[in-house]
């Protein structure tokens, strides 16, 4: 009763659109609604596969862009949410993971945001860019983390972290000797990165890079600790605070497996698919605007 009372006042109620799997989607603007403001992270980096003598890498976290921009009401936006990236073959001819796929939101066919994936780990092709509309009135972006990088089978390292809303997602961390090094934290809203997970021994695969979730700026996400052989996440950027896993966030990079040498010197593993991103709208944008006004 109260939304219809305003709706007929000529003013927008609050209202919020969520797109949380990978897909195409298309987003009619409210009545009364002449402003928005949207979130959109990219998929995170698929990791390479894992064989003797390869370089082996986490995937990157997928970047966050966020913007506020006029709209027109009942008219259609397109909304692409961007799939994780592809675990890398165990072949000697495709073992780079598969980059992030782009986030975006468009008009009428034209492009207006992008949030690109993440890097797959040891691929080297290239990648879609950032893009923002410059009409837009306001608006930022960040980059996700970089995945672990190793040397050869016996590593498996984490995967990055996605791009917060002030500042970069965390790198993976690294294999070194028999244990993990520590995920970096993300900066500002940023997911953090996993650490490594695997040893010399034991087989294993590095943590999850964190997400970053679609509910406005709030606590960083922590590095997953390095302190032994098994892998620990990275947080998660949550407005609610940072939690460890990847439940709540979107766009974390996916972490390299590990073979044991001294069991196999020859053992190797495929890698394994990057998070999907998301997008989230919120309304009216004259009073709720990403990064952190009235976004809950």
């Amino acid at each position: 009763m109260f939304r219809a009372l305003i709706a007929g006042q000529g003013l927008a109620a609050d209202g919020s659109q969520a797109y949380t799997s990978s897909g195409s989607y298309s987003f009619t603007v409210p009545d009364n609604v002449n402003m928005v403001s949207a979130v959109m992270i990219g998929g995170g980096g698929g990791s390479s596969a894992n064989f003797y003598g390869s370089t082996v890498e986490g995937g990157a976290g997928g970047a966050l862009v966020y913007a506020t921009f006029l709209v027109t009401a009942g008219e259609t936006l397109t909304v692409v949410v961007g799939a994780g990236g592809t675990a890398g073959a165990y072949s000697s001819s495709g073992y780079p993971g598969g980059h992030g796929g782009s986030t975006t939101i468009s008009r009428g066919g034209t492009l207006l945001f992008r949030a690109p994936g993440g890097k797959g780990g040891a691929n080297s092709t290239s990648q879609d860019s950032v893009f923002i509309d410059g009409d837009a009135l306001s608006s930022d972006s960040n980059a996700g983390g970089a995945g672990g990088l190793g040397a050869d089978n016996r590593e498996g390292n984490g995967g990055g972290g996605a791009g917060g809303y002030s500042g970069v997602g965390g790198v993976g961390g690294d294999y070194q000797q028999d244990y993990g090094t520590d995920g970096a934290g993300g900066a500002g809203g940023g997911g953090s990165s996993g650490t490594l997970g695997g040893s010399y021994y034991i087989p294993g695969a590095g943590g999850d890079g964190g997400g970053t979730a679609i509910f406005g700026e709030g606590a960083n996400g922590a590095g997953g600790a390095g302190s032994g052989p098994n892998a620990v996440d990275g947080g998660v950027g949550s407005s609610n605070g940072s939690v460890i896993g990847g439940t709540t966030g979107y766009g974390g990079g996916a972490p390299s497996r590990a073979g044991a040498r001294y069991l196999n010197p020859d053992a190797g593993y495929a890698g394994l698919a990057g998070d999907h991103g998301a997008v989230r709208i919120i309304w009216p944008g004259q009073s709720r605007q990403y990064p952190s006004t009235n976004t809950v």
